[in-house]
C-alpha cells in the first residue's frame, strides 16, 4: 500500500488503516510486514535478495552483474549482490543519501544518466 503524494494527514491515515489490515496478517507464518518509503508492504515467500541469489546461480559464476534501487526494499538485493564472487555494483539512486548497504549513491536523473552512458560506452 502506498501513500506517496498525499498530504501528511491522509498519509498517516492511510498507513493506520493499511496497518489494522496488514498487522494481523503478517503473524501468519510466512508473512511478513515490509514498511518502505511511503507505504507498506505485506509480503509472503521471497524477497528482493533471494530473487537475486536465485537469477546470480541460474547465470553462474563469473557473470557481472548490477543492481539499481531507491528503496528501504532494495537493500536486500543490495546485500544479495555484494555476496557475489563475479564482478559486481550495487547502486542506490535517489535523490536522499541514506544508510545502505550499496556500493554507491548516484542522484538521480543527471548522476544516473552519465553511469548508464559510462557503463554502455564501456561496453563498446
Amino acid at each position: 500500500m502506498h501513500w506517496r503524494g498525499h498530504a501528511p494527514r491522509v498519509a498517516k491515515e492511510i498507513e493506520s488503516k493499511t496497518r489494522q489490515l496488514f498487522e494481523p496478517l503478517a503473524k501468519l507464518e510466512g508473512m511478513r510486514l515490509l514498511k518502505f518509503e511511503s507505504g507498506l508492504e505485506l509480503r509472503a515467500g521471497r524477497d528482493k535478495g533471494d530473487a537475486v541469489r536465485e537469477i546470480l546461480r541460474e547465470a553462474g559464476d563469473g557473470v557481472p552483474v548490477t543492481y539499481v534501487g531507491d528503496d528501504l526494499t532494495d537493500e536486500t538485493a543490495f546485500a544479495a549482490v555484494n555476496e557475489a564472487k563475479s564482478p559486481h555494483l550495487s547502486v542506490l539512486m535517489r535523490r536522499e543519501k541514506r544508510p545502505t548497504e550499496a556500493d554507491v549513491w548516484l542522484k538521480p536523473p543527471d548522476q544516473m544518466r552519465a553511469f548508464l552512458r559510462r557503463w554502455f560506452e564501456a561496453g563498446k
